[in-house]
Order: C-alpha cells, then sequence, then structure tokens
C-alpha cells in the first residue's frame, strides 16, 4: 500500500482519467485530518477520507465528474456538513478538494519526482507548483493556496534481520504511518529466502549491517532482529555510542537483555545510554512467540510511542 497519493495517481491513470479527493478544511469531530485522500476512477478508489457515508458519496460525486468529461484542471471545493449532508453523527464538518487528472495533469505531475509536495488554488485552471512541507493552507488573492505533501511525514523504521520476525514487521508496518527499511545480510540472505520475498523493495542487501546502522539520519527508529546474537550486540553498540536514535529495539527475553547491559557496560557504554535498549520489544500485555504477534505488539508499541511525541 503506498501513502504516496502521486504514486498512486500515476498508477491509476494510464488508460483512463481519476479523481484525487483530498480533505483540506475540518471543524468539530471528523473521520480524518486534513491531508487524507483517496484516487477514484470509474470502477474502483483507493486511499480513504474516512468511510461511511462521506466517502461514498464523494466517490459517488467524482465518478458524476468524471463522466461530464471536465476540462483539464478541473478542480472544485465541497463543503459537507456531517449531520444533515451526510447522515453522520460526528457533528464536525468537512471540506474536500476534487481534482480531475487525465493526460494533461498526469504528465504535468510525472515532472514532480524531486518534489515533496504541490501547491495549487482550490478553483480555476492553474498547474500544480512545486511546494515543500507539510500540509497548510496559505492566502491568496485569487483563494487559498492549497499546499499538499505527496506523503506525510512518517518516522523512519530501520529493521535489521532477514528473517520471519522481521518479514512480519514490514508486513504489518507497512499499512502503517511508518517509513520502514529492512537491512539484510548478504552472506546469510540465502537461508531466509522465503522471509525476504515478502518483502520486496523494501529489503536492501548489504554487506556489513554495523556499517549500515551507523550510516542511517538521526531520530530514526531501529529494529534489531538477526539471527545472531554476536551481530545483534555489535549493532546495538554502534547505535548506542550514536545515542541518536528516536528508539533502539532488540528482539529477545529479558536474560538476554541483562547479558548485553553487562557487555554494554564493560565497552564503557553510559548508563543513560544503556538504558534506552528496549528488549524484549514490543508491549508487554500482548504475548506470544509467534512472529506476527511480535510484530502486531511492536507496532502497537511504536504507535503508542509515535502519541507520545509532540507534533
Amino acid at each position: 500500500m503506498t501513502r504516496d497519493w502521486r504514486k498512486a495517481l500515476l498508477a491509476r491513470t494510464t488508460d483512463s482519467p481519476a479523481v484525487l479527493v483530498t480533505v483540506i478544511a475540518t471543524q468539530g469531530s471528523t473521520p480524518r485530518a486534513c491531508g487524507a485522500w483517496m484516487v477514484v476512477d470509474a470502477k474502483q478508489s483507493y486511499g480513504s477520507i474516512g468511510g461511511g457515508k462521506l466517502e461514498c458519496q464523494e466517490i459517488a460525486r467524482a465518478r458524476r465528474r468524471l463522466g461530464m468529461r471536465p476540462a483539464p484542471w478541473h478542480r472544485e471545493a465541497h463543503r459537507i456538513v456531517l449531520g444533515p449532508d451526510a447522515g453522520q453523527c460526528c457533528g464536525g464538518v468537512v471540506e474536500v478538494l476534487h481534482e480531475v487528472v487525465g493526460d494533461v495533469e498526469r504528465a504535468d505531475l510525472a515532472e514532480f519526482s524531486d518534489a515533496f509536495a504541490v501547491s495549487r488554488p482550490p478553483a480555476g485552471g492553474s498547474p500544480w507548483q512545486r511546494a515543500d512541507g507539510p500540509f497548510r493552507r496559505e492566502p491568496h488573492p485569487a483563494g487559498d493556496h492549497v499546499v499538499t505533501p505527496f506523503k506525510p511525514l512518517q518516522p523512519r523504521v530501520h529493521i535489521y534481520g532477514g528473517g520471519h520476525v522481521a518479514a512480519a514487521l514490514l508486513r504489518v508496518l507497512d499499512v502503517l504511518p511508518f517509513e520502514t527499511r529492512v537491512h539484510v545480510d548478504r552472506a546469510t540472505a540465502a537461508d531466509v529466502t522465503a522471509p525476504l520475498s515478502a518483502m520486496t523493495a523494501a529489503a536492501g542487501l548489504t554487506d556489513d549491517l554495523v556499517a549500515s546502522a551507523r550510516a542511517q539520519p538521526p531520530d530514526a527508529i531501529h529494529l534489531v532482529v538477526t539471527h545472531s546474537h554476536d551481530l545483534d550486540y555489535a549493532i546495538c553498540d554502534a547505535l548506542l555510542r550514536r545515542n541518536d536514535f528516536a528508539l533502539l529495539g532488540l528482539i529477545g527475553s529479558a536474560t538476554k537483555r541483562a547479558r548485553f547491559v553487562q557487555r554494554l557496560r564493560r565497552a564503557d557504554h553510559a548508563e543513560a545510554a544503556v538504558a534506552r535498549l528496549v528488549c524484549p520489544i514490543g508491549l508487554d500485555t500482548v504475548r506470544g512467540k509467534d512472529p506476527a504477534i511480535i510484530a502486531v505488539a511492536v507496532a502497537a508499541q511504536l504507535l503508542a510511542l509515535q502519541s507520545r511525541v509532540p507534533a
């Protein structure tokens, strides 16, 4: 599942036009926040603006517009009061922007491969313009410009290992708001062919997992789940010496953590850094050793961590 609306549009408009529906304003209680999107073509929809009657109505509205064969750069904004207009008890108000994307718009959008966001007025016949930063509305004499990033800023998660737990973690995190990368030891990749097949393009083979860990930018989440305790330790040692991560999680038991802590202390790591090592990983209220259960427990732990981080 891609969380990038640009990629979703480019993939779904090769043969026929589609409508990009984006939530551009909210008031009160609403199903989704500003920036939520879906792509609607004549046969199906992709993404979501919250489900329920609101989403059904906007899919139908988008398909009606496609049937009218609008001129290039057609945009229209709609304000929906969820109670009277959609029969939803949320009680809030949602404003959505419909943008028809055909050959002209698609060709323009394809030029933004190195951009992070686009800006455009909510109505009128002007093309997308290069922009940067998170979702926002900018006052403009011709109408507020809406800036939409191609995908939301997401915490980076690096998984070290190529076994069943790594594959399960990727499957779960792939549908959650995380930017996930799996680092696999090339020397042992042949032994984990089946799990690797589930990782597709998110897996990267490397000759040195420790060097891969050292090369990652700060403030990332690192999950160490390799086949070797010694390799686990080397990766943790390298990351703790940097001590600039958002979270360092190690698969294993409390006994494994105690032994690692002893080794780290003997290697002159500061107590404050050692205390940041999370092992076992995952919410302790979710019990089980099956890879899928571990993955769900870890995902819940990461989501809880993100909910405590100020926006």
